[in-house]
């Protein structure tokens, strides 16, 4: 109301005839809600104190109007006048039906809309059977409107298309299909009808066919389960549409609601599917081409690689996807151009004044060949590094030709040759026991049917082999690691060497065969017991490996500390072979360790151990044959 409506007429107080009613004004006065009774002419007879709070009016001012006092102006949802005769207790007072769930806005005293929810039941026997009245009740709903035309202003802004939907169900609670609530005005724009329109039309009616059915199941999904769709990439076609597209679709659960958003991803798409032929044109000519094309991520990992690296390496494509190609590369090639490598990631240039690189790769078979390689960096949009592309070509017939011509050194050629070393023991060792445990594993896979049990324990060994081998690189590489990073501190103990000595003898005789022992029984070593007895397995499995029987250990006291000698009488260690002994890979090149699996770990271990314990190892060549390998730990004070 613009001002307080007057009251004329007889009717300004509380009319007697509701004595039985106002009984229970006292509960009506303790209800939230506002409450009117209307009498049969549809005067206001009464209210409860919650109406006049909601519609800014006393109960005087109130007694005595009726719904179509002009006085009144209540308007719909929409602002447009609200007529008296439609207001539910007018309809009720009409009908005798009760009247539920009626959105008004109605103009207060002073200026501000009050928007209430009204239902309106109609009531007998206050004054007599024969006289009706009708009893309305309201709730303020001003800030839940405020909310909704919020919201429906910004779904109004949107560019995404929404709707809002409601489930129809048949006479069994069957969910059949689903009507419009709401929709904001770009979905208008997008099928071309007008809101009125599409508000109350079905999913049946405006999507026949198979998108109004993938439309439903959404509905159908997000209302039966009540988590959020995410649907990408949907390509949807229907004759409502101006034009068909591929959209990006998200729905939830908004109490018995479904809110649903779609957005037009019809232009990325097709950006995405043009960029992909576009991607499938490059990688034809590159994996048809002669020349090597790969691609490296940050991680200077390949992600791709033409199949081409094939005849010119060796190696299959899938092989080399993960590795970076600085693992193909020669040690000394790898120490000399770190910087230049590193240059190249972070710079985003090429370092050589040519714009190329020439450098040895290692083809499948542990040979190198010479390659020349052009490198060009990759970057984001906002210019971080994200890789390089390369080309590479085989230019190993032209770059032997250059070294023949200049005469390369026998030096240089030793060198290469123990690097080349080197590498095939690191790859080859490696390598070896995967690709048993894949060839075998895929026997298996391929002909379990048909293989007898004999047959398939066969090739279960031979990949147990495998893992075997595989866990004892993984071990050594694992301990040689945390020794190095100081991550395995020793935790030493006095350690009587006799028994030590004896207890590994004992739980190794099936491995080491008949060792013997040389030890006084009073000897005791400050040591990690654990390293003591990776130190004596190292020790001795080389003897055993390398060397030949009989095989020895002894121990003395010298001075503070305990020496501990283990001897066999093979061939021994070659002088030139001995300054390089205890080093990291290194294994030397024999007729010996050619025939023998190893990685060159186990004696830098051994140093590496003895070092923490406070102890020093060394080798002796015995006369006239022989090894001796030999560790230094401190000795117990006495």
């Amino acid at each position: 109301m613009t001002q307080a409506p007057r009251v004329g007429g007889p009717s300004t107080e509380r009319d007697d005839s509701l004595a039985p009613w106002s009984v229970d004004r006292s509960v009506l006065a303790a209800l939230p809600v506002g409450v009117v009774v209307h009498s049969g002419d549809g005067r206001i007879m009464s209210c409860n104190s919650a109406a006049e709070r909601i519609l800014g009016l006393s109960e005087s001012q109130m007694m005595g109007l009726t719904s179509v006092d002009p006085l009144w102006r209540a308007v719909h949802e929409d602002e447009t006048p609200f007529p008296g005769e439609a207001h539910p207790a007018m309809v009720t007072l009409r009908t005798g039906e009760p009247v539920t769930d009626v959105v008004m806005g109605v103009h207060k005293s002073d200026g501000t809309l009050a928007w209430i929810l009204v239902n309106s039941e109609p009531i007998a026997g206050i004054a007599s059977p024969s006289a009706p009245a009708v009893v309305a009740t309201f709730s303020d709903i001003s800030e839940r409107v405020r909310l909704r035309k919020h919201l429906q202003a910004v779904l109004d802004t949107m560019l995404d298309y929404h709707a809002l939907l409601s489930a129809v169900r048949d006479d069994g609670g069957t969910v059949v299909d689903f009507v419009l609530d709401d929709v904001n005005d770009v979905t208008c724009e997008r099928l071309n009808e007008s809101q009125s329109d599409l508000v109350g039309a079905s999913i049946s009616h405006l999507f026949p066919g198979a998108a109004g059915r993938q439309c439903r199941h959404w509905c159908e999904l997000v209302l039966g389960t009540g988590q959020p769709l995410r649907v990408d990439d949907q390509h949807l076609d229907t004759a409502l549409l101006a034009a068909p597209g591929w959209f990006d679709v998200r729905a939830v659960r908004v109490g018995d609601q479904v809110s649903l958003i779609w957005r037009d991803v019809t232009d990325r798409h097709e950006a995405v599917q043009s960029l992909t032929e576009s991607e499938d044109r490059y990688r034809l000519l590159a994996e048809n081409a002669s020349d090597v094309v790969f691609m490296a991520g940050s991680d200077r990992r390949i992600v791709w690689i033409a199949p081409s690296v094939t005849a010119a390496l060796g190696w299959d494509p899938e092989e080399l996807v993960g590795t970076q190609l600085a693992d193909l590369f020669r040690p000394d090639y790898k120490i000399a151009s770190a910087q230049d490598r590193v240059e190249l990631y972070t710079k985003g240039h090429d370092v050589d004044a040519e714009g190329g690189f020439l450098f040895e790769l290692r083809t499948k078979s542990g040979d190198y060949r010479w390659m020349s390689g052009h490198e060009h960096a990759l970057t984001d949009p906002d210019g971080t590094p994200a890789g390089v592309v390369a080309g590479l070509r085989d230019v190993n017939e032209l770059v032997k030709a250059r070294e023949e011509t200049q005469g390369l050194s026998d030096a240089l050629q030793a060198s290469n040759e123990s690097l080349r070393d080197f590498v095939a023991v690191a790859s080859h060792d490696l390598r070896s026991p995967l690709v048993t445990i894949g060839g075998f594993t895929k026997i298996l896979t391929d002909n379990w049917a048909t293989l007898s049990d004999e047959a398939r324990l066969k090739q279960l060994a031979a990949i147990k082999r495998g893992v075997d081998r595989l866990s004892t690189l993984t071990n050594d590489l694992l301990t040689s690691a945390k020794v190095e990073g100081e991550a395995d501190q020793p935790r030493t103990e006095h350690i009587r060497l006799s028994t030590a000595i004896d207890s590994y003898l004992e739980a190794n005789r099936d491995k080491l065969g008949a060792v013997g022992v040389t030890c006084p029984p009073e000897l005791v070593a400050v040591v990690d017991p654990s390293h003591l007895t990776r130190i004596l397995d190292n020790y001795l499995t080389n003897a055993v490996k390398y060397g030949e029987p009989p095989i020895a250990v002894e121990a003395e006291r010298v001075g503070d500390f305990v020496e501990l000698l283990v001897r066999d009488h093979g061939p021994g260690v070659p002088p030139e072979l001995v300054p390089r002994l205890f080093t990291k890979f290194d294994r030397g090149v024999t007729p010996t360790t050619r025939a023998t699996q190893g990685t060159g770990l186990g004696l830098s271990i051994v140093k590496a151990l003895a070092e923490a314990n406070h102890g020093e190892v060394s080798y002796q060549q015995d006369e006239p044959n022989g090894g001796c390998f030999v560790v230094r730990l401190p000795a117990a004070a006495a």
